[in-house]
């Protein structure tokens, strides 16, 4: 068996760069139940309850969030009590666990991408580089995405031949299901990781934290008898071996205690309407503020329910059962691919694989469906889709998961493709078709137990797969709030890159010549130095060129595009093949514009030709008002934030600020707060930073406090001081300078605006060019920017030395 403590630290909390999820969290139930040991009252995993005016009696169940088959010694009394209530609960709802948590990791992502500084942006060998797709090719066919084994499996590679196919809560869950059980949950996935995260915050906070105290024994030695304790239902013995590891009173009150109301309440609610089974971790069970004695207090009579031998019969005739699915229409975002699947498909990216990737994991049947997109840019580099095809069946002998059972080819609205079907070394069938077109391949792929693949799921999941037909009629395609048209063969294959340094990416082919067109369009924010235009434009050049499919430049011609820097080149490749290509810089926002083709004629090369600049067109700009930032805007771009997780994290970083660290240490000078505001498709953004300043600092001399925050803001004297105009309002109380900065060379220009009021210093940054000037975006923003109320007037050029001495006094 494998246990596992909590992952995260309270740093880690504290700046959340991403939320684990809570069924990993819920692991810690083993370890934290705290209550006193007393004369083996709790004595069982299973509880029948009654009383209270129920009609029916109602189950509980200790389990453990494991695959282990040391969990699953499960007796004929607990498929009893399953097959004779009307629902099947666990902490979560399986059934809502994927959507809540897409939510939960975007609004955590949301925040973490808000929070950043911004204007650290620079170009980088892969900013512009046409990248290999073998390896993501490999990735797509031989992985999986790592929650698809947290939400169905559980398991470990060292310990699989010791396990079941399902951890045991799901396994509860399921078996309910196949029952015709309803689905339940006593819990809230939301509510639930706020607690664990204000638990974090409170241990953080603990002033005093018990050291723990083995008596001389090895932690694999308590492991080894917790075990034994769950095995034998004895939660007495679990609660003893808990309260030996215990280390937080302050963790435990959130993390178990709370939790455990929480969980007595839903029960409460739910088995006065109807009967269940109810498996929560079997930490939650025992002591005086356990569920069994908070169900006690409501009135209930719990007694326990003796499991004897394991009935493998029961379990193996539910396993071959399956539960009903009701399919829907899911569409790629972008309309690339349309696909019947169970339920929606959710892009849960990993840290460590940097896919293209959704799924829809069916909690109740233990399957997934996958559609993984891999990038090859064919048309590009001139591979025809039967070479992407023979490419890719090179690897599958070796990255297709267990035996391949069989392969033949198909097609789908014109595209060539594979269908494979495979086992697993568990026994698992598994099936893919894959799918190549001029621009990506397409891998959809089914897993289920045994042979559920090769049922009606399967055969209507793949069956419905439709992929987008690119009609060959030229068009002057201007994509929304993107800034520019240009006349591609065809609508284009649009992806946004953010494997690759976060680019936008436009591809098209001629059918009737073989050209191929390729646009790129990447942000680049830097706050610290402009570099002269014709040094960018080469790095720019130099990203392209990186790529191993070119053999040689044959002219390089610096110019100017509406008025803008530009730099055209003309490249043979190894293939034979000419490449022209344009680069521009128009403010942040930076171009490539190609064009592939088998002629080297300059008149061959239209693509570039046809690129104009057009305004960012942007949604209504709405009020924004922001307590953390203290900050009140107008902006058409509205940062999706939870209040509740934000304040948790800023009041974290505020405790440990205040000496709630492990050293005690204050900090006399905050730490500054960010807030970015940036629209994805245009890639403009407005970055907004506020500093508090100490209660009892001043500003001895304005001019040279000034002075001081505009030399800063030109990074020494490494840019130029272009413009300056110093601003007051609301009758003096708000002081303020809006800079415009530059450098030689450069047509770019840094906007800032410096605002001061009270103990509070706000600046806001932003780029753009000498043409345009700035964008709708920030020009908004920086107008309509205002303090809130909550900063309060005060004279910061006053002493405070005799406020710092008569707090002194008062100590």
């Amino acid at each position: 068996m494998q246990l596992y403590r909590v992952a995260l630290s309270p740093s880690i909390t504290m700046h959340l760069k991403r939320i684990v999820p809570l069924c990993f969290l819920l692991l810690c139930s083993f370890f934290y139940s705290g209550a006193q040991q007393t004369n083996n009252k709790y004595q069982g995993l299973l509880w029948e309850i009654t009383g209270n005016g129920l009609q029916k009696p109602s189950y509980l169940f200790g389990t453990m969030h494991v695959s282990s088959k040391l969990a699953f010694h499960l007796s004929d009394s607990f498929y009893y009590a399953l097959k004779n209530v009307d629902a099947v609960a666990l902490e979560l709802n399986p059934d809502l666990w994927q959507a809540q948590m897409v939510r939960l990791i975007k609004l955590n992502d949301n925040y973490t991408s808000f929070s950043q500084s911004g204007g650290n942006d620079f170009i980088t060998e892969n900013s512009f580089k046409i990248t290999h797709y073998e390896d993501n090719l490999k990735a797509a066919l031989s992985t999986e995405p790592p929650v698809v084994n947290s939400l169905l499996y559980r398991s470990y590679k060292v310990k699989e031949d010791f396990e079941e196919d399902t951890f045991l809560d799901l396994y509860i869950y399921q078996a309910g299901r196949k029952l015709g059980k309803a689905p339940a949950g006593v819990e809230d996935y939301y509510e639930s990781e706020k607690l664990v995260m204000e638990a974090y915050r409170d241990m953080a906070n603990e002033k005093k934290k018990k050291d723990i105290d083995l008596d001389g024994e090895s932690m694999s030695s308590i492991l080894q008898k917790l075990q034994t304790a769950y095995r034998n239902g004895d939660l007495d013995l679990m609660d003893s071996l808990d309260n030996k590891m215990e280390k937080s009173v302050a963790f435990r009150e959130k993390f178990l205690y709370r939790r455990n109301d929480i969980q007595a309440d839903a029960i409460d609610s739910i088995i006065k309407k109807r009967s269940l089974f109810v498996g929560v971790g079997a930490a939650h069970l025992p002591g005086t503020r356990g569920v069994i004695d908070q169900l006690r207090k409501k009135g209930y009579i719990l007694r326990p329910v003796k499991m004897a031998d394991r009935d493998g019969a029961q379990k193996d005739a539910i396993n071959d059962m399956k539960v009903a699915v009701t399919f829907s229409n899911q569409k790629a975002a972008d309309g690339s691919y349309a696909v019947d699947v169970p339920g929606p498909l959710y892009a849960l990216q990993s840290n460590y694989q940097q896919l293209n990737r959704t799924q829809y994991a069916d909690m109740s049947n233990g399957s997934y469906y996958m559609v993984t997109r891999v990038k090859t840019y064919a048309s590009f580099i001139h591979q025809s889709q039967t070479e992407v095809a023979k490419k890719t069946d090179s690897l599958l002998y070796e990255y297709i998961p267990g035996n391949i059972i069989s392969k033949k080819s198909i097609s789908r609205n014109g595209f060539p493709g594979l269908d494979i079907v495979n086992r697993t070394r568990r026994g698992d069938m598994q099936r893919y078709h894959i799918f190549y077109t001029p621009f990506e391949v397409l891998i959809f792929k089914m897993s289920g137990k045994n042979n559920y693949v090769d049922g009606e799921e399967g055969q209507r999941f793949f069956s419905s797969i439709q992929l987008k037909e690119y009609a060959p009629t030229p068009v002057t395609f201007k994509p929304a709030a993107a800034g520019f048209q240009v006349k591609m063969p065809h609508e284009p294959h649009v992806y946004n890159n953010n494997a690759d340094d976060s680019r936008w990416e436009y591809e098209a082919i001629d059918k009737t010549t073989g050209d191929a067109c390729l646009l790129m369009k990447k942000a680049v924010y830097n706050y610290d130095f402009l570099e002269a235009d014709s040094f960018d434009l080469a790095l720019i050049e130099t990203s392209f060129r990186s790529s191993d499919i070119f053999d040689k430049q044959i002219s390089r011609q610096n110019t100017t595009w509406g008025g803008y820097p530009a730099l055209v080149v003309k490249e043979k490749l190894k293939s034979g093949d000419f490449i022209h290509a344009m680069f521009v810089i128009k403010g942040p926002q930076y171009f490539v514009i190609a064009q592939r083709s088998k002629s080297s004629a300059d008149k061959a090369f239209n693509f570039y030709k046809s690129f104009s600049f057009e305004r960012e067109s942007y949604a209504a700009a709405k009020q924004y008002v922001d307590t953390f930032l203290r900050i009140d805007i107008s902006t058409p771009v509205m940062p999706e934030i939870d209040g509740g997780i934000r304040t948790i994290i800023e009041q974290t970083m505020e405790d440990a600020a205040n000496g709630n660290n492990s050293g005690g240490y204050i900090t006399y000078w905050k730490k500054a707060r960010n807030g970015l505001f940036r629209d994805e498709k245009s890639g403009d953004l407005v970055s907004i930073q506020m500093q508090e300043y100490p209660k009892y600092f001043y500003i001895k001399d304005s001019a040279k406090f000034w002075k001081t925050e505009i030399d800063e803001q030109l990074s020494g004297e490494d840019m130029l001081l272009y413009s300056k105009q110093m601003l007051t309002a609301d009758n003096g109380t708000t002081s303020a300078c809006h800079l415009v900065i530059r450098d030689t060379g450069s047509s770019r220009l840094i906007n800032k605006l410096i605002v001061l009021k009270g103990r509070y210093l706000f600046t806001l940054s932003s780029m753009s060019d000498t043409l345009s000037k700035q964008n709708a975006l920030s020009s908004g923003i920086f107008a309509s920017f205002k303090p809130t109320s909550s900063v309060l007037v005060e004279n910061m050029y006053e002493s405070r030395r005799c406020f710092t001495v008569l707090s002194v006094a008062c100590l």
